[in-house]
């Protein structure tokens, strides 16, 4: 069995070791944007347009959106 993990800086690590600093977004503005995906066979169903949703939350929010090719990989 895999162990949670989630994405911190850049990168997965596992959830038990994840930490966000006090100024980070989230944390100063109380604000938060997720996407949820569907996996089958170990692919995300239409990735490209969960990324597409997610930019234009951030953007709403006027937050930085992680590289494209990061979040792939990631979730990959």
């Amino acid at each position: 069995m895999s162990r949670p993990m989630t994405w911190v800086d850049g990168q997965l690590v596992p959830r038990a070791l994840a930490r966000i600093a006090i100024d980070d977004f989230s944390v100063r503005y109380g604000g938060t944007c997720f996407e949820m995906m569907l996996a089958r066979n170990g692919r995300v169903f239409r990735l490209q347009r969960h990324l597409d949703r997610l930019a234009w939350g951030l953007r709403l929010m006027r937050a930085p959106m992680p590289a494209a090719e990061e979040i792939t990989r990631a979730v990959e």
